[in-house]
């Protein structure tokens, strides 16, 4: 089983700061990739409140943090 998304963009990506974003990916990093299956996104897509220096925040988290294969 891969788990996938579950980044909540109606808080932390859409009003949080870039660091808080950054913490928030690697925190679902760490608690859901397990062994490695999990893919980095958002819950269900980019909305206009997402300001674009938190998408590349938790862009910049998800190759920080994860692993790929």
């Amino acid at each position: 089983m891969t788990f996938m998304g579950n980044m909540d963009i109606a808080r932390v990506l859409s009003f949080g700061t870039p660091d808080e974003v950054r913490a928030d990916t690697r925190e679902h990093i760490e608690r859901l990739a397990g062994d490695g299956r999990y893919i980095c996104c958002s819950s269900h897509s980019i909305i206009d409140s997402v300001p674009p220096e938190n998408f590349l925040a938790m862009v910049d988290a998800c190759h920080t943090y994860g692993k790929r294969s």
